[in-house]
């Protein structure tokens, strides 16, 4: 076993810590992700790309700063080894601290949020409130599926309801 190889959690007794009711470390949307491929041994240049991830650099960035694709950088992201090395990283540079931080401020940027949907805030425009309003119902139950569709479509298979919902989405944007 290596020291990127992922083990069993260590428990803890102490019921009262915040680590208890933070979720568990990962990496946004990690068990999601998919590798490309398995790298088969890890190079200097892992590390490094690794440093930048844990520093909050997205993939484009980090591939700005290297010279590597964004493409790979984003595989090496999805490696078990490298996403442990990525969350220990954040952990020694004080990854709880910024957490418990973060934390204690949620109950008041979500009371903001209602204000400014109820228009309680002084100043906040209709499409403030509206934004506001979203951005709590996407919270509380995410956001709804965009459809997206790849390839060519001919507009003459398309029927006229589908070309008057395509027209409408265009013209909002």
């Amino acid at each position: 076993m290596s020291e990127f190889d992922i083990g069993p959690e260590e428990e803890d007794s102490d019921a009262t810590k915040l680590e208890d009711w933070i979720p568990a470390p990962g990496l946004f949307n990690a068990e999601a992700q998919k590798m490309q491929h398995v790298l088969k041994r890890e190079e200097p240049h892992h590390r490094a790309i690794c440093l930048l991830l844990a520093q909050g650099l997205t993939p484009g960035e980090v591939a700005d700063q290297t010279g590597f694709t964004p493409c790979m950088v984003r595989n090496l992201k999805k490696q078990p080894w490298a996403q442990k090395y990525i969350l220990e990283t954040m952990e020694r540079a004080g990854r709880k601290v910024v957490l418990n931080e973060l934390h204690g401020a949620a109950l008041e940027a979500a009371k903001t949020l209602i204000g400014v949907m109820k228009g309680d805030v002084e100043g906040a425009k209709a499409s403030d409130r509206s934004k506001a309003a979203n951005d709590i119902l996407n919270r509380c139950y995410g956001t709804a599926v965009q459809t997206v569709q790849h390839g060519k479509v001919d507009p003459k298979d398309l029927s006229d309801e589908e070309l008057v919902t395509i027209i409408s989405h265009s013209n909002r944007n």
